[in-house]
């Protein structure tokens, strides 16, 4: 990679600033495995040098073979698969937009598509602290009148 790609994902990319939120027991083990270093590669191949783009696919979709999905999986798929079981969880839109370092809520919005149940859940409350009773709405639309 020459230098004015580099110095491009460094000023468009600034994965560095993005934070980054870990278990305690998931901390030790990277002061552990880091040794003390405050500066380099978290994940190396056996050789010390930086994985590629392919290995970490590669080692994503053996992992999710021997886990037992079947399908196209990829890195991206993990990331999104995040994004909605935390939202499904109830962890606000503007906290996952921050911790997977989206400008805008709408980008966020697409990897956090939220169970049916769960949006039908959110809405008796909001109708509830509104003092209405909510609507319950037909699974079809009706294209013609139910009464008799």
């Amino acid at each position: 990679m020459g230098r004015d790609a580099l110095e491009y994902a460094r000023d468009h990319h600034p994965v560095w600033a993005e934070p980054v939120l870990f278990t305690p027991d998931l901390g030790q083990l990277l002061q552990a495995d880091l040794g003390g270093r405050t500066r380099s590669l978290l994940l190396t191949s056996n050789r010390g040098t930086c994985l590629s783009v392919r290995r970490i696919q590669s080692i994503v979709r053996s992992s999710a073979r021997q886990a037992g999905v079947h399908g196209k999986i990829c890195p991206h798929s993990l990331r999104h698969a995040w994004a909605t079981v935390d939202r499904n969880a109830g962890l606000p839109l503007d906290t996952v937009q921050l911790l997977i370092g989206h400008k805008s809520p709408r980008t966020t919005e697409r990897y956090s598509r939220l169970a049916m149940a769960k949006t039908r859940d959110e809405y008796d409350i909001a109708m509830q602290a509104l003092n209405r009773a909510p609507e319950r709405r037909l699974p079809f639309a009706a294209t013609r009148s139910l009464e008799p």
